[in-house]
Protein backbone atom coordinates (compact mmCIF):
# COMPACT_ATOMS: atom_id res chain seq x y z
CA UNK A 1 0.00 0.00 0.00
CA UNK A 2 1.20 3.54 -1.16
CA UNK A 3 2.28 5.94 2.05
CA UNK A 4 0.52 9.49 2.28
CA UNK A 5 3.86 11.65 2.02
CA UNK A 6 2.98 14.21 4.88
CA UNK A 7 5.00 18.36 4.36
CA UNK A 8 5.04 21.07 7.04
CA UNK A 9 2.10 22.96 6.92
CA UNK A 10 4.57 26.00 5.39
CA UNK A 11 5.47 23.46 2.46
CA UNK A 12 1.58 23.56 1.48
CA UNK A 13 1.57 26.84 2.39
CA UNK A 14 4.32 27.31 -0.38
CA UNK A 15 2.52 25.20 -2.93
CA UNK A 16 -0.50 26.97 -2.64
CA UNK A 17 1.12 30.26 -3.65
CA UNK A 18 2.85 28.62 -6.34
CA UNK A 19 -0.83 28.04 -8.10
CA UNK A 20 -1.72 31.39 -7.24
CA UNK A 21 1.24 33.09 -9.30
CA UNK A 22 0.56 30.97 -11.92
CA UNK A 23 -3.12 30.85 -12.20
CA UNK A 24 -3.90 33.94 -10.62
CA UNK A 25 -6.88 32.23 -8.32
CA UNK A 26 -7.50 33.05 -4.60
CA UNK A 27 -6.74 30.88 -2.34
CA UNK A 28 -9.76 29.36 0.14
CA UNK A 29 -8.41 32.48 2.73
CA UNK A 30 -9.22 35.18 -0.28
CA UNK A 31 -5.74 35.82 0.16
CA UNK A 32 -3.49 36.46 -3.33
CA UNK A 33 -0.19 36.14 -3.73
CA UNK A 34 1.53 37.99 -6.33
CA UNK A 35 5.35 37.67 -8.37
CA UNK A 36 7.89 40.48 -7.70
CA UNK A 37 10.96 38.36 -8.91
CA UNK A 38 13.36 37.51 -6.14
CA UNK A 39 10.37 36.96 -4.06
CA UNK A 40 6.55 36.71 -3.71
CA UNK A 41 4.35 38.41 -2.04
CA UNK A 42 0.93 38.10 0.16
CA UNK A 43 -1.05 41.10 1.39
CA UNK A 44 -3.04 41.34 4.73
CA UNK A 45 -1.20 38.22 6.15
CA UNK A 46 2.04 37.48 8.51
CA UNK A 47 3.85 34.53 9.10
CA UNK A 48 3.65 32.96 12.81
CA UNK A 49 7.99 31.69 11.68
CA UNK A 50 10.53 31.49 14.13
CA UNK A 51 11.78 35.30 14.34
CA UNK A 52 15.41 35.91 13.12
CA UNK A 53 15.78 39.47 12.86
CA UNK A 54 13.32 43.02 13.62
CA UNK A 55 14.59 46.10 12.39
CA UNK A 56 13.22 49.73 10.73
CA UNK A 57 12.68 49.12 6.48
CA UNK A 58 10.89 51.78 4.19
CA UNK A 59 9.27 49.19 2.05
CA UNK A 60 8.64 45.81 1.17
CA UNK A 61 11.35 46.34 -1.55
CA UNK A 62 13.80 47.10 0.94
CA UNK A 63 12.42 44.19 3.22
CA UNK A 64 12.89 41.93 0.81
CA UNK A 65 16.05 42.36 0.22
CA UNK A 66 17.12 42.15 4.06
CA UNK A 67 15.66 38.69 3.59
CA UNK A 68 17.82 38.58 0.39
CA UNK A 69 21.12 39.37 3.07
CA UNK A 70 20.14 36.84 5.93
CA UNK A 71 21.81 33.61 5.51
CA UNK A 72 18.47 31.96 7.52
CA UNK A 73 15.62 33.76 6.58
CA UNK A 74 13.20 32.38 4.44
CA UNK A 75 10.84 34.82 4.58
CA UNK A 76 9.70 38.18 6.17
CA UNK A 77 6.76 40.29 7.56
CA UNK A 78 6.27 43.87 7.14
CA UNK A 79 3.90 46.22 8.66
CA UNK A 80 3.38 48.81 7.01
CA UNK A 81 2.11 51.13 9.60
CA UNK A 82 5.31 51.38 11.63
CA UNK A 83 7.66 50.20 9.03
CA UNK A 84 9.15 47.40 10.78
CA UNK A 85 10.82 44.36 8.72
CA UNK A 86 10.54 40.74 10.57
CA UNK A 87 13.04 38.13 8.88
CA UNK A 88 12.03 34.64 9.17
CA UNK A 89 12.06 30.77 9.03
CA UNK A 90 9.06 29.42 7.79
CA UNK A 91 5.74 29.22 9.57
CA UNK A 92 2.12 29.24 9.24
CA UNK A 93 0.10 31.74 7.86
CA UNK A 94 -2.45 33.70 9.60
CA UNK A 95 -4.69 36.55 8.19
CA UNK A 96 -3.61 39.83 9.63
CA UNK A 97 -4.47 43.14 8.04
CA UNK A 98 -1.58 45.89 8.28
CA UNK A 99 0.94 42.88 7.84
CA UNK A 100 2.14 42.13 3.96
CA UNK A 101 3.96 38.44 4.16
CA UNK A 102 6.92 38.07 1.83
CA UNK A 103 8.40 34.79 0.53
CA UNK A 104 11.72 34.44 -1.20
CA UNK A 105 11.33 32.48 -4.55
CA UNK A 106 13.07 30.10 -5.65
CA UNK A 107 15.83 31.81 -7.39
CA UNK A 108 19.77 32.28 -7.23
CA UNK A 109 21.02 35.31 -4.59
CA UNK A 110 21.92 38.29 -6.67
CA UNK A 111 25.17 38.17 -8.33
CA UNK A 112 26.11 41.75 -7.98
CA UNK A 113 24.41 45.03 -7.13
CA UNK A 114 22.48 45.11 -10.64
CA UNK A 115 20.53 41.87 -9.62
CA UNK A 116 20.00 44.14 -6.47
CA UNK A 117 18.76 46.87 -8.27
CA UNK A 118 16.63 44.63 -10.32
CA UNK A 119 14.91 43.06 -7.56
CA UNK A 120 13.67 46.38 -6.27
CA UNK A 121 15.94 48.51 -3.99
CA UNK A 122 17.76 51.47 -4.92
CA UNK A 123 18.88 51.95 -0.97
CA UNK A 124 22.84 52.16 -0.67
CA UNK A 125 24.10 49.62 1.70
CA UNK A 126 25.50 46.61 2.39
CA UNK A 127 24.11 43.30 0.81
CA UNK A 128 25.16 39.66 -0.10
CA UNK A 129 25.72 38.53 -3.28
CA UNK A 130 27.00 35.31 -4.50
CA UNK A 131 30.28 34.14 -5.97
CA UNK A 132 29.40 30.93 -7.01
CA UNK A 133 26.82 28.38 -5.38
CA UNK A 134 28.12 27.83 -1.67
CA UNK A 135 30.27 31.62 -1.42
CA UNK A 136 28.80 34.48 -0.59
CA UNK A 137 30.52 37.64 0.46
CA UNK A 138 29.24 41.14 1.97
CA UNK A 139 29.55 44.30 -0.74
CA UNK A 140 28.68 48.21 -0.89
CA UNK A 141 26.34 48.64 -3.34
CA UNK A 142 25.67 52.48 -4.38
CA UNK A 143 22.54 53.40 -6.70
CA UNK A 144 22.83 56.57 -8.59
CA UNK A 145 20.18 57.27 -11.22
CA UNK A 146 19.41 53.99 -12.08
CA UNK A 147 23.25 53.12 -12.65
CA UNK A 148 24.43 49.92 -9.62
CA UNK A 149 27.75 50.58 -8.39
CA UNK A 150 29.52 47.82 -6.63
CA UNK A 151 32.38 49.59 -4.45
CA UNK A 152 35.29 47.34 -3.87
CA UNK A 153 37.93 49.53 -2.47
CA UNK A 154 37.11 52.60 -0.12
CA UNK A 155 39.31 55.06 1.43
CA UNK A 156 37.82 57.41 4.37
CA UNK A 157 39.97 57.29 7.36
CA UNK A 158 43.22 56.06 8.24
CA UNK A 159 41.58 53.25 10.62
CA UNK A 160 42.76 50.73 7.78
CA UNK A 161 46.66 50.96 6.88
CA UNK A 162 46.36 49.56 3.48
CA UNK A 163 49.98 50.48 3.18
CA UNK A 164 51.34 47.61 5.63
CA UNK A 165 49.06 44.73 4.19
CA UNK A 166 50.63 41.53 2.77
CA UNK A 167 50.02 39.78 -0.40
CA UNK A 168 47.78 37.45 1.40
CA UNK A 169 45.93 40.03 3.17
CA UNK A 170 45.46 41.69 -0.67
CA UNK A 171 43.94 38.53 -1.70
CA UNK A 172 41.64 37.67 0.60
CA UNK A 173 40.55 41.65 1.00
CA UNK A 174 40.62 43.54 4.66
CA UNK A 175 38.49 46.59 6.25
CA UNK A 176 34.79 46.64 6.63
CA UNK A 177 32.30 46.75 4.27
CA UNK A 178 30.88 50.15 5.59
CA UNK A 179 34.27 51.78 6.34
CA UNK A 180 37.33 51.80 4.59
CA UNK A 181 37.80 48.35 3.05
CA UNK A 182 39.28 46.35 0.10
CA UNK A 183 37.05 43.42 -0.98
CA UNK A 184 40.17 41.14 -2.08
CA UNK A 185 41.93 40.15 -5.45
CA UNK A 186 40.23 36.52 -5.13
CA UNK A 187 36.98 37.79 -5.35
CA UNK A 188 37.71 40.68 -7.86
CA UNK A 189 39.30 37.48 -10.17
CA UNK A 190 35.46 35.44 -9.26
CA UNK A 191 33.38 38.98 -10.04
CA UNK A 192 34.76 39.91 -13.27
CA UNK A 193 36.76 36.55 -14.68
CA UNK A 194 34.69 33.74 -13.61
CA UNK A 195 31.12 34.72 -14.98
CA UNK A 196 29.71 35.34 -18.27
CA UNK A 197 29.59 39.10 -16.61
CA UNK A 198 31.52 42.01 -18.02
CA UNK A 199 31.91 45.22 -15.77
CA UNK A 200 33.24 48.91 -16.13
CA UNK A 201 35.24 51.08 -13.63
CA UNK A 202 34.83 54.07 -11.78
CA UNK A 203 37.37 56.02 -9.72
CA UNK A 204 36.14 59.02 -7.50
CA UNK A 205 38.37 61.07 -5.63
CA UNK A 206 37.45 64.04 -3.12
CA UNK A 207 40.27 66.58 -2.53
CA UNK A 208 40.57 67.70 1.05
CA UNK A 209 39.24 70.85 -0.59
CA UNK A 210 35.97 69.71 -1.46
CA UNK A 211 36.69 68.99 -4.97
CA UNK A 212 35.28 65.51 -6.06
CA UNK A 213 36.20 64.27 -9.92
CA UNK A 214 35.89 61.17 -11.56
CA UNK A 215 37.51 58.64 -14.01
CA UNK A 216 35.70 56.07 -15.70
CA UNK A 217 37.11 53.18 -17.64
CA UNK A 218 35.03 51.27 -20.29
CA UNK A 219 35.93 47.42 -19.35
CA UNK A 220 37.54 46.36 -15.90
CA UNK A 221 38.92 42.43 -14.84
CA UNK A 222 41.61 40.94 -13.08
CA UNK A 223 43.13 38.00 -13.47
CA UNK A 224 43.44 34.72 -11.15
CA UNK A 225 46.33 34.53 -8.80
CA UNK A 226 48.54 32.27 -10.74
CA UNK A 227 48.75 35.43 -13.60
CA UNK A 228 49.51 37.66 -10.48
CA UNK A 229 46.22 39.38 -10.36
CA UNK A 230 47.00 41.07 -14.05
CA UNK A 231 45.02 44.39 -14.40
CA UNK A 232 42.82 44.42 -17.82
CA UNK A 233 41.42 47.84 -18.03
CA UNK A 234 39.17 48.65 -21.08
CA UNK A 235 39.80 52.78 -22.44
CA UNK A 236 39.37 55.60 -20.67
CA UNK A 237 36.05 57.33 -20.96
CA UNK A 238 36.84 61.20 -22.20
CA UNK A 239 33.75 62.21 -20.81
CA UNK A 240 35.52 61.82 -17.55
CA UNK A 241 35.75 64.70 -15.03
CA UNK A 242 38.91 63.39 -14.09
CA UNK A 243 42.19 63.19 -16.40
CA UNK A 244 43.54 60.02 -17.39
CA UNK A 245 46.31 58.58 -15.15
CA UNK A 246 45.48 54.71 -14.97
CA UNK A 247 45.93 53.55 -18.17
CA UNK A 248 49.37 53.37 -17.75
CA UNK A 249 48.94 50.31 -15.38
CA UNK A 250 46.97 48.26 -17.53
CA UNK A 251 48.49 44.98 -17.96
CA UNK A 252 50.42 45.34 -14.92
CA UNK A 253 50.50 42.69 -12.25
CA UNK A 254 49.72 43.52 -8.84
CA UNK A 255 52.80 43.79 -6.24
CA UNK A 256 52.56 44.39 -2.57
CA UNK A 257 55.35 45.17 -0.37
CA UNK A 258 56.56 41.22 0.51
CA UNK A 259 55.66 40.04 -3.31
CA UNK A 260 57.22 42.19 -6.01
CA UNK A 261 55.68 42.06 -9.61
CA UNK A 262 56.81 45.31 -10.73
CA UNK A 263 58.37 46.34 -14.19
CA UNK A 264 60.81 48.12 -12.01
CA UNK A 265 64.38 46.81 -12.13
CA UNK A 266 66.27 48.33 -9.21
CA UNK A 267 63.50 48.52 -6.68
CA UNK A 268 60.20 47.15 -5.11
CA UNK A 269 57.37 49.87 -6.15
CA UNK A 270 54.92 48.78 -3.50
CA UNK A 271 57.59 49.64 -0.40
CA UNK A 272 58.45 52.94 -2.38
CA UNK A 273 54.93 53.58 -2.33
CA UNK A 274 53.86 52.25 0.56
CA UNK A 275 50.67 49.74 -0.62
CA UNK A 276 49.93 46.86 -3.00
CA UNK A 277 49.01 48.02 -6.48
CA UNK A 278 49.42 47.32 -10.00
CA UNK A 279 52.65 49.09 -10.83
CA UNK A 280 54.71 49.28 -13.83
CA UNK A 281 57.62 51.03 -13.29
CA UNK A 282 56.14 52.80 -11.43
CA UNK A 283 52.79 54.61 -11.67
CA UNK A 284 50.70 58.12 -11.87
CA UNK A 285 48.59 57.03 -10.00
CA UNK A 286 47.81 54.95 -6.18
CA UNK A 287 44.81 54.30 -3.77
CA UNK A 288 46.63 52.01 -1.63
CA UNK A 289 49.30 54.42 -0.03
CA UNK A 290 49.03 56.02 3.38
CA UNK A 291 46.09 58.13 4.33
CA UNK A 292 46.12 61.32 5.58
CA UNK A 293 47.46 65.16 4.99
CA UNK A 294 51.05 64.38 6.71
CA UNK A 295 51.97 61.16 4.75
CA UNK A 296 54.91 61.50 2.17
CA UNK A 297 53.99 58.61 0.25
CA UNK A 298 49.93 59.44 0.20
CA UNK A 299 47.02 58.57 -2.00
CA UNK A 300 47.14 60.37 -5.72
CA UNK A 301 46.42 61.01 -8.90
CA UNK A 302 48.86 63.01 -10.73
CA UNK A 303 45.97 64.26 -13.25
CA UNK A 304 44.73 65.73 -9.81
CA UNK A 305 43.77 69.36 -11.66
CA UNK A 306 43.82 71.33 -8.59
CA UNK A 307 46.10 71.98 -5.80
CA UNK A 308 45.31 69.73 -2.74
CA UNK A 309 47.06 68.52 0.56
CA UNK A 310 45.51 64.78 0.76
CA UNK A 311 42.47 63.12 -0.83
CA UNK A 312 40.13 62.38 2.06
CA UNK A 313 37.74 60.34 -0.07
CA UNK A 314 38.76 57.68 -2.80
CA UNK A 315 36.70 54.62 -4.12
CA UNK A 316 37.15 52.06 -7.01
CA UNK A 317 33.62 50.55 -8.01
CA UNK A 318 32.41 48.64 -10.76
CA UNK A 319 29.61 48.43 -12.74
CA UNK A 320 28.00 45.53 -15.03
CA UNK A 321 27.72 46.50 -18.72
CA UNK A 322 27.07 43.33 -20.03
CA UNK A 323 25.44 40.08 -18.57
Amino acid sequence: MKTERSYPRYQCWSRVFVCLVITGRYSASGLRMTSHGLFMKLDDARSGGQLLYEGVSPSTSHCSVMCLGHSGCDASNYISDVGTCQLLEYGELRRESGFTYIQRAKKPRPRDCQDVLDSGTTIDGIYIIALDRTRRISVYCQFDDGVAWMIFLKRINDSVPFETYSWAAYKTGFGHVYGAYFIGNDNLHDITVNRRVKYALRVDLTADTGTSLYADYMYFAVTREDYKYRLILGPYDDTSSLDDSFSGNNGQRFSTSDQDNDSNETGNCAQQYAGGWWYSNCTYCSLTSEYGPNSQNGIFWNSWPSVYNYFRYAAMKMRRILA
